[in-house]
């Protein structure tokens, strides 16, 4: 059974992190060739790892990899760059804050700002209401 990738994906090119709202963005940006380098760490919002692939036409698309959930790996990571930026950003107890603060900071500007303040404000909406 093909499972749901749950966006956006937080794509790590070594320590450097992308964020992508939509497959269409992730396609946008990321490179094909890039992808068969096999250069990339990805996780959707669940932490679920990702596999990156490049289909017939030269477009990359991702898919939930079978196996252990890496949200722990996802969060130790993102926790890392919001601790290390310049300034230091405060790091949330609740996992959905502190991705939602990574999504802001890091979604590829493909998309324009209203969809992302919008989908912000859903997710931290979401977070009150655990």
């Amino acid at each position: 059974m093909l499972m749901k990738v749950t966006f956006p994906v937080f794509i790590f090119e070594g320590q450097d992190l992308s964020v992508f709202l939509t497959a269409k963005d992730l396609s946008d940006y990321i490179e094909w060739y890039d992808v068969e380098d096999g250069i990339f760490r990805g996780f959707d919002f669940t932490g679920r790892h990702l596999g990156l692939l490049v289909d017939e036409n030269k477009d990359v698309q991702c898919k939930i990899l079978e196996g252990e959930n890496g949200n722990d790996e996802l969060m130790r990571r993102v926790r890392t760059l919001l601790r290390d930026s310049t300034p230091p950003i405060g790091i949330s107890d609740n996992e959905n804050a502190t991705k939602a603060v990574a999504v802001g900071l890091f979604v590829e500007r493909s998309r324009t700002a209203p969809t992302v303040i919008q989908w912000l404000k859903s997710c931290l909406g979401q977070c009150r209401r655990r």
